[in-house]
């Protein structure tokens, strides 16, 4: 009987409280569980210790590599609401950044990891968003 390998997820944003509950869920539910952060390692640090997960630090906001990891389940959780303006008195600037990480982001995250996907016949991605992708 062929062992069936354990399924590698990458979660984004996964120091949120959103990102925090996707860990421990897969984490339980024995994924090997790789998560995105940006700037929140004391949070991060203690993820990787209570679940087991790994811990990748990525700056979407800067140029950026991915890690060269073949994952069955991509979960693009990251987001970001950087104003509480009315949209006529959003900057271009942040206007900008909410793209980049909104749309931009997972869009080259499902790009990079995709063929994998279609090459083994088998994966999963889930975009999630919040109210303000209603906004």
């Amino acid at each position: 009987m062929k062992k069936e390998l354990q399924k590698k997820v990458l979660i984004t944003g996964g120091t949120g409280s959103v990102g925090q509950a996707l860990i421990e869920s897969f984490s339980l539910h024995k994924y090997d569980v790789y998560f995105q952060f940006n700037q929140s390692v004391k949070i991060a640090t203690m993820l990787q210790k209570k679940f087991g997960a790994k811990k990748i630090q990525i700056d979407f906001f800067n140029k950026f590599k991915l890690p060269n990891i073949n994952f069955d389940i991509l979960i693009n959780n990251a987001g970001i609401n950087i104003s509480d303006k009315l949209t006529h008195k959003v900057s271009d600037e942040d206007w900008k950044k909410t793209l980049l990480i909104n749309l931009e982001v997972p869009f080259k995250i499902i790009k990079n990891y995709l063929p994998f996907m279609i090459k083994n016949k088998w994966g999963r991605i889930i975009n999630i968003s919040s109210i303000y992708g209603l906004r």
